[in-house]
Order: C-alpha cells, then sequence, then structure tokens
C-alpha cells in the first residue's frame, strides 16, 4: 500500500460538463433512467454519445473526453464499467457507476448500490450538481494482448480477465440473456462441460520464472467476484496494489461440474486443484483455441492462433466516485468483525496470510510463504525495531509503534484493505510474535472492528 491509495477528501465541486455513457440494453431493462437523465439535463450539461453500436458509441465519448468533461457516468455491467475506465483512467475524472447490468461484480467489490438504477444515477447526478459526492481511488488492470495476426492491442480491465474454461462459460452464458445471471452460468458451465479439454499455457507472476502447466481455467481478478456474484478469489480487494491469479489444475469433468457450486458455498480449501497468488504482473502464453475474455466481452475468440497475454495492475488508476454517505459505507470498508490470529512465517497457518516485516525473512521462498499481503509499509521503522532488538522496553516500543500507524497513511489503506477478511494471520519472522508488534497491529485492528 503506498500514498497513491490514500483517500481524498476533497469533495467534488459543482459540475457543468458530465459525460453519460449509457448500454442500450440498460436503458431497455431501466426506463428511469431516461426519466432521471431528463431531470437532471436543466441543471446540468450532459453529454450523451450516440452509435449505433458500442465501438462507435466509445468513440464518440472519447471525443467528448478530449474536448473536456467534469466528470463521467456509466450505466451498465462490467462491460461498461470497462469503458468507462478506458475513458477516465490516469486522467484524473471522477468516474460515477450505475450499475445496471446483469454481472455487476465491479460493482460489488467497490460497494456500490446495485438494487435501483434508475434511483442511483438521480441521486449521483444529483450529488454531482450539489457537489455532495467524494472520491477514492480504485486499481485496475491493463491488459496487453500479441497475436502473430493482429499483432498488439490494449485494453483496460476493471473486474477480470478470463482464459479458459471460464470464458468458454462466460461466451455461452452471454447467449441466454433470458435467464437470471447465476442461472445462465451455471446452465452454460453445463453445456460447456462434455466437449471441454484442458489446455497447456505458460505462466508467469511477477519476476518467478515462467513455468508449463495444463490448466482447466485461469483467471485475474481485481475484485472478489466473477460471473454475476461467484466468490472465486474472496481475497481480491481494487484497493490493494495488487491482484489474484487463480488457477484450476486438469481435473476430472465431474469435479469441474461441481467447481463453481462450491466456491458459492466459499468453500475453497475443498478444492485442492485450485492455486491462488496475490500478484502485481502475470505473463501467460494462451496456445490456439482458447478464448480470452475480460468483464464479459470477448477479447480474443478462440478460433485465433493463440496469444502473449500480459496483466498488469495499475494501482490508483481511477478516481471513483463514492455513494452518498447515508446510502452506502466508502469505498473499501465492509465491516464487520474480524478473527485475527499471529504467528511465525515458517508456521503452516491459515486465513488471509498477511507478512508485517520490512525484510523478507530468509529460509523461506515467496512461494512457500503463501502469503496474499506482504503489507511492510506498515511495519515498524528501522529505528524502532532496531531499538526495540537492542534491548528497548516492549511497553515502550507497543507505545511508540501505536503512534507510528496512527500518523501513517499506508496505515489507514491498510486497515481498508483488511476490512472484508474475516480469517486474518498477521506473520513475522521474530521468534516470539505474541511479543511484538503483531500483538500492537492486532489489538489496533480490533479496535477498528468494534468500532464499525
Amino acid at each position: 500500500m503506498s500514498g497513491t491509495h490514500a483517500r481524498e477528501a476533497d469533495r467534488i465541486r459543482s459540475r457543468s460538463r458530465v459525460l453519460v455513457l449509457v448500454n442500450p440494453l440498460a436503458s431497455e431493462r431501466h426506463p428511469g433512467l431516461a426519466i432521471a437523465l431528463a431531470t437532471a439535463a436543466s441543471e446540468l450539461d450532459l453529454l450523451m454519445p450516440r452509435g449505433v453500436d458500442a465501438g462507435l458509441q466509445f468513440r464518440a465519448a472519447a471525443e467528448m473526453v478530449e474536448t473536456g468533461v467534469d466528470a463521467a457516468v456509466v450505466c451498465g455491467g462490467d462491460g461498461t464499467v470497462a469503458a468507462g475506465l478506458a475513458l477516465t483512467a490516469g486522467t484524473g475524472i471522477p468516474l460515477g457507476i450505475v450499475p445496471a447490468g446483469t454481472g455487476n461484480d465491479f460493482a460489488r467489490a467497490a460497494r456500490i448500490e446495485r438494487s435501483d438504477p434508475a434511483g442511483s444515477l438521480a441521486r449521483l447526478l444529483d450529488g454531482l450538481r450539489d457537489g455532495a459526492l467524494r472520491t477514492c481511488t480504485v486499481d485496475a488492470l491493463r491488459m496487453s494482448v500479441v497475436t502473430r495476426e493482429f499483432g498488439a492491442s490494449n485494453v483496460w480491465v476493471a473486474n477480470s480477465a478470463n482464459i479458459g474454461f471460464d470464458a468458454l462459460v462466460n461466451a455461452r452464458a452471454n447467449t441466454y440473456r433470458h435467464l437470471p445471471v447465476t442461472g445462465r452460468y451455471l446452465v452454460a458451465l453445463l453445456r460447456e462441460l462434455p466437449a471441454f479439454r484442458p489446455a497447456r499455457f505458460r505462466i508467469s507472476r511477477d519476476d518467478q520464472p515462467p513455468r508449463d502447466r495444463t490448466a482447466t481455467l485461469i483467471c485475474v481478478q481485481n475484485g472478489p467476484w466473477i460471473g454475476g456474484g461467484i466468490p472465486l478469489a474472496p481475497s481480491a480487494d481494487p484497493r490493494s496494489g495488487t491482484a489474484v491469479l487463480s488457477t484450476v489444475d486438469r481435473i476430472p469433468r465431474l469435479v469441474l461440474a461441481a467447481l463453481f457450486p462450491l466456491i458459492y458455498l466459499r468453500a475453497h480449501r475443498l478444492l485442492t486443484p485450485l492455486c491462488q497468488h496475490r500478484i502485481e504482473r502475470a505473463r501467460i502464453t494462451v496456445p490456439s483455441g482458447v478464448p480470452v475474455y475480460a468483464d464479459g466481452e470477448e477479447i480474443l475468440p478462440g478460433s485465433q492462433d493463440g496469444a502473449e497475454v500480459e496483466i498488469a495492475v495499475v494501482p490508483g488508476a481511477v478516481r471513483l466516485i463514492q455513494g452518498l454517505p447515508d446510502r452506502q459505507p466508502p469505498c473499501g470498508h465492509h465491516g464487520g468483525m474480524s478473527e485475527i490470529s499471529v504467528a511465525r512465517i515458517y508456521d503452516d497457518a491459515d486465513g488471509y496470510r498477511v507478512l508485517l516485516d520490512r525484510i523478507w525473512p530468509r529460509g523461506v521462498s515467496k512461494e512457500d510463504a503463501d502469503l496474499d499481503l506482504w503489507a511492510k509499509d506498515v511495519a515498524p521503522s528501522d529505528d524502532l525495531r532496531t531499538w526495540f532488538h537492542n534491548g528497548g522496553d516492549y511497553d515502550e516500543f507497543a507505545k511508540r509503534y501505536r503512534a507510528e500507524l496512527k500518523d501513517s497513511d499506508a496505515y489507514e489503506d491498510f486497515s481498508a484493505t483488511l476490512a472484508e477478511q474475516k480469517n486474518i494471520v498477521l506473520l513475522t519472522a521474530s521468534k516470539n510474535p505474541e511479543r511484538s508488534h503483531l500483538s500492537v497491529m492486532k489489538q489496533m485492528l480490533s479496535k477498528r472492528d468494534k468500532k464499525n
């Protein structure tokens, strides 16, 4: 975590030029969106791009952004949200999201109201008019796809990139629009199952050397959910500066059929073929015949002759408009009580594993550590750690460490990142974790939970 993810305290001033990108299917499903736009048009300069297809509509929207807008609002599902990211990432333009699609998985991750699209749009536009909204920064994924036929292309990804079986299921699910989103995903899974064959991939993550492996699916997630609420990566957080890479090895069809139902039940520990790593970057050699999807949209059809895919986290890429204070909590805050334990890095302790040392421990590889997060920015300062190791009093050490945390922006981000986790394991290389900085951090986080 870094200052990149610090909460922005400045309110959005009253805006005049607001880009509004509405998915045509969302307009059909929610006629109240048009009423909300008509009502706000008298007080805001609403720029609404037109086009006979999504490509033309996006190009028109990009031209409007080039001329200057004060905020952008997108109404639709994850694909429309990804278009909003592509328009605003790195620009500082505030982005408002009105979830009006079928999946809305990124909206789930950002804790954005999903039950009333028309009402959400009306409140959002009122807030832009009155300056009553705040923003926070969230991460995005940047995906590069290189093929021999078409060369390189780059796309922004809001929630997830899907390769293999998951992409095939996604493609088929898109044809079952008459079914509820969860039902269409499970029906598509059963339809794709008989003909599916695992493929051979070459995968590398961060600075690790590439490895060849036969896999059923590969998924890189910025948020916890895929497929309209399947919690494939519960620890994924779009404010953490990292993504979660999930791979499922070759498994029998019967096990594959049970994969997503078990994930719905959050029985991840029963799924030994499921391997997950927190990453900043992944490189994947995709063989011929394997499709690539992102945010529910086709990026590479299975008919293509393979591709080199690279997916990287761009921390704090998007300035996201938060909901009104009386409607929902701030971005990244989920509330609830967490179970927090402390252990040595060498211990086999299950849970959301967080290393809280500034220096990497001796004798353990990053793969063996199996970390979800290395939070070195909130570990004790080098001066404080040296003082304590040279015989400093523990109570005085704890007092000084608490003072460091209270003055640290990184601690606020760290606390927000852990807010959703229910089973947190704080780790250190110290021989006595119970009488170390871990106990101080555990106490600080527990007090946060009680307040919330």
